[in-house]
This record gives C-alpha cells, sequence and structure tokens, in this order.
C-alpha cells in the first residue's frame, strides 16, 4: 500500500512539472472607444518561469459577447465582424516570450468583445487565452448631456 501511495505522489509530482505552462495578455480587460485601435501584449512562459521564445501566436476566436460568459461560445463566433477585430501584430514570441496584439473596433456598439489567443510551437498548441475589450454604452459626453438635460428640465418645473 505504501508503494502505491508513494508512486502516486510522485506521478502527480511529475505530471505538476509537465503541464506548467502560462500565457498571460496583458492588460486582460482593454477599454476602447467605439471606432479605436489598442495594443495588447502576450506573454508565454515555461513551467521554471523562464520566457517561451519562438512561438507562433494567431487568433482563434473574435464575437461580442452577448450572454456574459467572457468568451465567444459557438452562437456567438463570428459576429462582431466589421465592428472589432483582433490581429496578431508580431510574431513568433521574441526572445522575452511576448508578442502583440492589435484590437481595433469601427463604430462599435458599446458591450463586451472576447477573442482567444492561440500559441504554436511547431504547429503543436502549447496554450489558449481569451483577452476582453469594454467599449462603454454610455459615453462620458452623453452622461454629461443626459445630466444637463434633466437638470434643465427640472429647474424649468421648479420656475413655473
Amino acid at each position: 500500500m505504501k508503494k502505491i501511495l508513494g508512486i502516486a505522489a510522485l506521478f502527480v509530482l511529475l505530471a505538476s512539472f509537465v503541464s506548467a505552462v502560462n500565457m498571460v495578455i496583458t492588460p486582460q480587460v482593454v477599454h476602447l472607444d467605439t471606432t479605436d485601435s489598442k495594443d495588447v501584449e502576450v506573454c508565454v512562459t515555461k513551467s521554471n518561469a523562464s520566457p517561451y521564445a519562438g512561438l507562433d501566436l494567431s487568433i482563434t476566436s473574435i464575437c461580442q459577447d452577448l450572454n456574459a460568459d467572457e468568451v465567444c461560445s459557438p452562437s456567438e463566433n463570428g459576429n462582431a465582424v466589421g465592428i472589432f477585430d483582433a490581429v496578431v501584430k508580431t510574431s513568433p514570441t521574441d526572445a522575452s516570450g511576448c508578442g502583440k496584439v492589435t484590437l481595433s473596433t469601427t463604430n462599435a456598439p458599446g458591450g463586451t468583445f472576447a477573442y482567444s489567443v492561440l500559441s504554436q510551437n511547431a504547429g503543436v498548441v502549447v496554450d489558449e487565452e481569451t483577452g476582453l475589450a469594454y467599449v462603454p454604452e454610455f459615453t462620458t459626453i452623453g452622461a454629461t448631456l443626459a445630466l444637463v438635460g434633466a437638470g434643465l428640465y427640472i429647474y424649468k418645473k421648479k420656475k413655473q
């Protein structure tokens, strides 16, 4: 029994070392205007925390997240064509294990948009991470105008 437990503990220890690749998108949530463009950094590290250089980056899905699950479900995938886009700017990853992705909106309605970045080493999938872009539904200017309008309405009502 002790041998079985010892072998199981060794297996768990070895498995934790093998599968510890980490991909990080910085910033994870990007705030964009209705027509805007910003770059995000995608970095991949190995299990020993060293950079994973030379990985090919690609975008696997782009959508407007309509059900608030922060990923592109099959029914949402591709629903943001023409209003939101994510394009790999630098690939493969550099010596620091990082590449860039450009996010852009064109007359986008307010809401949350999701995209997934895939990293591959010679065609073998290493990791995949989802990032988010947020376009405010009610801009600061719109909010200011609404408050000014409400204030004028109240002012006129009180004056009568």
